[in-house]
């Protein structure tokens, strides 16, 4: 009973989005997403555990035991790897691939600004809802006026919805 009120109340940062049957997550929280799997694991524990007992109990399939536990395992496992990859991206600080074309078009747009000869590197990734976050490496000429090259940056990448910006 208290995983089912854990469900119900975690379940709202649990945002699936099944426009056109979508299963991508966008989570604005993920240790409230881990949370939710983590409850959601307990619960589905406790009702295999229901399950296989009655029948264990009233059928003697002794082999439920093993088998629900397995099942319950692979919807566990099945629902952690999108999580375990979610978070390794942030962790690693590596822009996603649904991002490489929104990098290829503001690094075009960059080594527009006089005084930048080279973008070394640019990344960009979500950090949560809609709040990105962007560093950049470059390199500009001997004479170029850095600090005009600072702001024309940073407002490129907050154009482009970047709140937290290193370059």
């Amino acid at each position: 009973m208290v995983n089912l009120v854990g469900l119900f109340f975690f379940h709202e940062h649990h945002d699936h989005g099944h426009e056109g049957h979508n299963h991508d997550h966008d989570h604005d929280n993920e240790n409230m997403y881990g949370v939710f799997l983590h409850v959601l694991a307990d619960c589905l524990g406790s009702v295999s555990v229901i399950f296989s007992s009655i029948l264990v109990r009233y059928y003697k399939l002794y082999v439920a035991d093993p088998i629900c536990s397995f099942v319950i395992s692979l919807m566990i496992l099945a629902s952690a790897v999108p999580f375990i990859q979610m978070t390794a991206t942030n962790l690693i600080l590596k822009s996603p691939e649904s991002q490489k074309k929104r990098i290829a078009r503001i690094t075009d747009k960059i080594l527009k600004i006089e005084g930048v000869l080279k973008v070394n590197s640019l990344n960009i990734w979500e950090m949560g809802k809609s709040k990105f976050v962007g560093t950049i490496d470059i390199s500009v000429g001997e004479k170029a006026n850095r600090a005009m090259i600072h702001d024309e940056i940073s407002t490129l990448l907050r154009g482009n919805k970047c709140r937290e910006i290193c370059v």
